[in-house]
């Protein structure tokens, strides 16, 4: 399983488990959760410690995902007529706080 698959898939599957961070933009969600959640250390270029990885998800990937990306979609704040061409996924582990930040943005 890629890494963008496992983090949606923990993103998704562990609703009670993350903090939804406040919405500062319409086409953005962050979720914030406890490093010992999740198995990051399997993914050194995704959670470096206080830096920020942006990655635009690959088109076959935003495709064979799509339901998964539209339920996340429909959380933002973004107009459901609007849609989305792009995901976008930054991640950073912000080491001091124990919590690792997965953000999508919907471009």
């Amino acid at each position: 399983m890629s890494a963008y698959a496992e983090i949606l898939d923990f993103v998704t599957s562990h609703r009670d488990d993350i903090v939804r961070e406040p919405r500062q933009y319409v086409n953005m969600l962050t979720f914030a959760f406890d490093q010992q959640l999740f198995p990051f250390a399997d993914y050194p270029e995704f959670f470096v410690p206080m830096r920020l990885h942006v990655f635009r998800l690959p088109k076959d990937f935003v495709q064979a995902r799509h339901d998964q990306l539209q339920e996340l979609y429909r959380e933002t704040l973004a107009p459901a007529n609007q849609g989305y061409q792009d995901v976008w996924m930054t991640t950073t582990w912000l080491k001091s706080q124990h919590l690792l930040m997965v953000e999508l943005s919907y471009e």
